[in-house]
């Protein structure tokens, strides 16, 4: 049986992917987008 140890898919959350803490490029153009008036 094959047990997937990697720790970045244990973390992860269901919702949406562009609004993922794991990638800070996203994370930074989404806040940027949220900034904006």
């Amino acid at each position: 049986m094959y047990i997937d140890t990697n720790p970045k898919k244990q973390k992860k959350i269901p919702g949406p992917k562009l609004i993922d803490p794991g990638n800070p490029i996203i994370f930074l153009m989404t806040l940027a987008v949220l900034s904006c008036p």
